[in-house]
């Protein structure tokens, strides 16, 4: 789903456009002489004018709607390196933070977590368990 910023720009790249199209007629009534020559001019001028403003608005919402879809990419692969890493010992991981990098922050997160309390799925704990 698009932010509110991208959907503002979208429908304003909408508004313009129709404002556009809706100028052209009376440029064109003026290339026709049922309106005066100057008349018709000055619309097909402001019709080109809105054009141009609705194509920067669609631009800059576009721009928005890519950066949101490449973050929650970059947020997909973090979790999936991480995914990755959750069995790997601490010292791998405390290398693999030191040489920077995109994994760096997955092994990161996988150390935090360890710190909190959570283990690699594949530890036992050494308690017995309870009926």
């Amino acid at each position: 789903m698009a932010s509110n910023a991208a959907t503002q720009y979208r429908a304003l790249l909408w508004l313009f456009t129709g404002m556009g199209l809706f100028c052209f007629w009376p440029a064109f009534q003026g290339i026709r002489g049922l309106i005066p020559p100057l008349l018709g001019m000055m619309s097909g001028g402001a019709g080109v004018l809105c054009l141009f403003t609705g194509a920067w608005f669609g631009v800059r919402g576009a721009r928005i709607r890519i950066a949101e879809r490449q973050k929650k990419a970059d947020a997909v692969a973090l979790i999936t390196i991480a995914a990755v890493l959750r069995d790997r010992d601490e010292t791998e991981l405390r290398s693999m933070v030191a040489k920077g990098g995109p994994a760096a922050e997955a092994a990161r997160l996988v150390l935090e977590r360890r710190k909190q309390g959570l283990r690699p799925s594949g530890s036992q704990s050494t308690e017995p368990s309870r009926p």
